[in-house]
């Protein structure tokens, strides 16, 4: 375990050292919070998770939060975690525990009595709950002109992401054709190529003399096809019966070696036009094919004393085998990106050509139909123009909106293939674009008549251009604020900021409304973890994106993300491995700028934990939704980076682009660069148990609220599975019997129902109602600790058609069918209607749970027993 300054343990391992530590500092917390609040330390450990869902789990949340408090029972819990839409209401609950004082309030103290035993129901919570109400639009509070700043915000962000990622492509295409144009380049080309395809398609060059397809890509293209096709070549050298102990014998005592020596002396001899040309790419093919080989046995294929033993001797082999055809098809995957390269860069010079003609023909035209025939026939090189913009902004609507019967999110479950190839088709319009202008630019260039200046180049007027584009992209590239400054990441943190951390700002309703920012809705991690707020221990979970392996495949090919959590004691993240962690340690936060990585403030946080929709959204990341999101930019999550990097890279080498291309590809590899990509927490664990689990407690409170509507619990289901596999904890549902035999009391038995109850649709006609269930968890021996059992009650946003008639009244309008209490996560905007309904819900099911229960038997069970 390395150290990055004091107290900061680095460390991207199993679980170590680092990890035990922070358990143990949250443990010393929770014990002077018991001491504080007067709550017996020997009393269970509990924990409550709010799972993902959006603005909707966070106010059926508000509801739970309600009820506990109403009864006493908040103050009892120990650990809150929270994922997403949870992770607004988490926010606001821990913000309304700073004092004043600590948020820039002046005023006189608040009068906080009763606060640390019912603090929603005391003045200050009772008015930062008015605050909250008025905010749910927090997206646009103010209406129709933040509707318009956050449309000039995207717009603004948007093309920010087309100039770097346009810079880039139209430095690469203004090389490529600088390059092309210079008559030794021409030459060469010419030696194996026709003239037509040699020779540059530049300004002069008679029509039909020259080919739209660049001569020096095609090369390109040409010396792809000879690499993959020396590794396929490379493969047929191997041996599987008989294996010779020389390496060289081996290859050359091959009947397909020799088969490919004939067949290249009979092209280069059979009067073939180009025989030379054939001649020369097989024996170049051969001998990089036996290299290859070569390559293969030296890396993987022979360990020491192996080559005196036959048998290993084959097995050496097929590692051998192996290696060559991961190259190979590393080899293709290239192959096909320069035959795409080639494809739009002849598009674009398409567009160039016809942009000039399309003016001036346009003019001469008469007729609305005869307009519409030209354009389609003649001009549409340059209406394709119009194809990136089109696909780019229906992209942006259908990824934004979240709704699961979009096209897009239809399209990718249906046919990934065919999310991959939409996402291509932008990439390639936009490259197509940015190929014509580069181009142009480059005929204009190299027109005008270079300036006359002693002492210099006569060819400045292409030398000073191409400076300058090595300049824009430096500068552009060594921008990191750009990263996530072009994402949606800060204007999202800004509104979760105004309406969930600041409703509790004492400054707030003193002054003005919730569509303000004000000074206290800003509060550091220091001053949130702050031991003397009394506020329970909140753990914030966000994902980090990882999709290339490094020891673990289950991680980069079926989650492609791994968990993290902000605590009180640090940065806790996955290890290499499921199941394993480590901890970036800083104790209280109070050295978190030096020790750590980029100090980012607490509703950044809860906007990351939110970061639904981006470039990586877990077992979903595709290259397809990659290159969508990228490209229309949907990016809610953030690159963060820290100290202790274990990157190799040095940080002169760290470009801006590297990390656009990386979301572009949806290539990202956890915690081994040094900026981690974190995203929503709901990608790993929607419910905020794993964390829980991972810390042993003995009664768990999960309110499941992300988007069910079938009652499906796929949420629950997940958890279930990688509680299992990653931590050894089992996770079991009690029946219909053992609850009979289990809660005596009439009113809560009717609270609960098995898994198979739930997970189903309520309908008004059913017998059994119930919105919760309760689970045994069982703890594995772990060393010195004991197999331990514990309890999870899970809780259902789910309707028993008893509740109050202006609940039902908003059910039976909320669609056809009605969609109340399951709406969209994509609707992010609630009227008040809707925003009390889900309120009320919450409330009316944790009242109904954590009322005193009527038995209190030893023999019994009731939810608050543990509290």
């Amino acid at each position: 375990m390395g150290e990055a300054g004091d107290g900061a343990a680095i460390s991207t391992g199993d679980s170590d050292d680092s990890f035990q530590q922070c358990l143990d500092f949250e443990a010393e917390r929770i014990e002077e919070r018991r001491r504080a609040l007067d709550i017996g330390a020997g009393l269970p450990r509990t924990g409550l998770a709010l799972s993902g869902g959006g603005i909707r789990s966070a106010t059926f949340s508000l509801g739970v939060l309600q009820a506990l408090s109403g009864h006493g029972w908040l103050r009892r819990i120990d650990y809150l975690s929270t994922v997403s839409g949870g992770s607004y209401i988490g926010s606001f609950l821990g913000a309304l525990y700073v004092r004043p004082s600590r948020r820039g309030d002046d005023g006189p103290p608040a009068d906080r009595t009763g606060f640390n035993d019912h603090p929603l129901q005391t003045e200050a919570g009772v008015e930062a709950v008015k605050q909250l109400r008025e905010a749910g639009r927090y997206l646009t509070p103010r209406g129709t002109s933040d509707a318009f700043f956050g449309a000039s915000v995207v717009l603004r962000n948007w093309a920010a992401v087309q100039v770097v990622i346009g810079a880039l492509g139209f430095a690469l295409f203004w090389f490529v054709h600088l390059v092309n144009r210079a008559p030794q380049v021409e030459a060469l080309l010419s030696l194996f190529m026709p003239e037509t395809l040699a020779r540059a398609n530049a300004p002069g060059v008679p029509e039909g003399s020259a080919s739209a397809f660049n001569g020096l890509l095609v090369a390109a293209l040409l010396l792809g096809l000879l690499v993959f096709l020396a590794f396929g070549t490379a493969y047929w050298l191997t041996r599987r019966e008989w294996i010779d102990t020389s390496r060289v014998k081996r290859a050359t005592t091959n009947l397909f070696f020799w088969l490919l020596v004939a067949l290249t002396l009979l092209f280069a001899y059979s009067g073939l036009k180009y025989g030379i040309a054939l001649l020369s790419f097989g024996a170049v093919m051969l001998v990089l094919a036996i290299a290859f080989y070569a390559l293969g046995e030296w890396k993987v294929g022979e360990a020491p004393n192996e080559r005196n033993n036959p048998d290993l001797l084959i097995a050496a082999e097929d590692h051998v085998r192996t290696f060559l055809s991961r190259w190979m098809s590393r080899a293709l995957m290239i192959l096909l990106a320069m035959a795409g390269l080639i494809l739009v860069d002849a598009i674009g010079f398409k567009i160039k050509q016809t942009v000039p003609f399309m003016i001036d023909g346009l003019s001469n035209i008469d007729g609305f139909w005869s307009t519409l025939k030209t354009l389609v026939t003649t001009y549409w090189p340059v209406l394709s123009a119009v194809v990136p913009v089109i696909m780019t902004v229906a992209s942006n609507f259908a990824l934004r909106s979240g709704d699961p019967n979009s096209f897009i999110a239809k399209f990718s479950l249906r046919s990934p293939l065919g999310l991959t190839l939409a996402g291509l088709l932008v990439l390639g319009s936009w490259l197509a674009l940015w190929s014509a202008a580069a181009q142009a630019a480059l005929d204009t260039a190299l027109g005008l008549p270079a300036p006359v200046i002693p002492g210099t180049s006569p060819h400045l007027n292409w030398i000073l251009p191409t400076l300058a584009l090595v300049l824009i992209n430096l500068v552009l590239g060594y921008a990191y604020s750009f990263i996530n400054l072009s994402s949606l990441s800060t204007f999202y943190a800004a509104r979760l900021r105004r309406a969930y951390i600041g409703a509790s700002n004492p400054r707030r309703r003193k002054l003005f409304g919730s569509d303000r920012n004000l000074e206290g809705d800003h509060i550091p991690l220091r001053t949130y973890y702050d031991p003397g707020n009394l506020a329970t221990q909140h753990l914030i979970n966000v994902t980090i994106a990882e999709t290339q392996a490094a020891e673990s495949n289950i991680i980069a090919r079926d989650r492609k993300g791994k968990p993290m959590h902000i605590s009180p004691g640090g940065v806790v993240f996955a290890g290499r491995m499921p199941g394993t962690s480590a901890c970036l340690l800083s104790k209280g936060w109070t050295d978190f700028k030096l020790n750590i990585g980029e100090e980012l403030p607490l509703a950044n946080w809860v906007a990351i934990s939110g970061a639904a929709v981006s470039s990586a959204i877990g077992s979903g990341t595709s290259l397809g939704a990659s290159l969508l999101a990228t490209m229309a930019n949907v990016r809610l999550g953030y690159w963060w980076k820290h100290q202790g990097s274990r990157s190799r890279m040095p940080e002169a080498w760290d470009f801006v682009q590297k990390y656009l291309l990386a979301e572009l590809r949806g290539a990202f590899t956890g915690t081994r660069g040094p900026r981690w990509y974190l995203t929503d927490g709901g990608h790993f664990d929607n419910t905020g148990v794993y964390v829980l689990l991972q810390r042993r407690l003995d009664y768990i409170i999960m309110s499941d609220n992300g988007a069910d509507p079938d009652y499906v619990f796929d949420d629950v289901v997940r958890l279930v599975n990688r509680a299992q596999n990653d931590l050894g904890v089992r996770i079991g549902f009690l029946g219909k019997d053992e609850l009979d035999l289990l809660i005596d009391d009439r009113d809560l038995r009717g609270c609960f129902g098995a898994y198979r109850d739930l997970a189903r649709k309520p309908l008004e006609g059913d017998e059994l109602k119930p919105f919760a269930a309760l689970a045994r968890i069982t703890y594995p021996a772990d060393g010195e600790l004991e197999e331990k059992p514990a309890w999870l009650l899970v809780i259902k946003p789910r309707l028993t058609f008893t509740e109050p008639p202006e609940l039902l009244a908003y059910y039976h309008r909320s669609g056809t069918p009605p969609t109340f209490p399951q709406q969209s996560t994509g609707d992010q905007f609630f009227d008040e209607d809707q925003w009390e309904a889900y309120r009320r819900l919450g409330e009316i099911i944790g009242d109904r749970l954590f009322r005193p229960p009527g038995s209190t038997s030893a023999d019994t069970w009731w939810p608050t027993k543990d509290l």
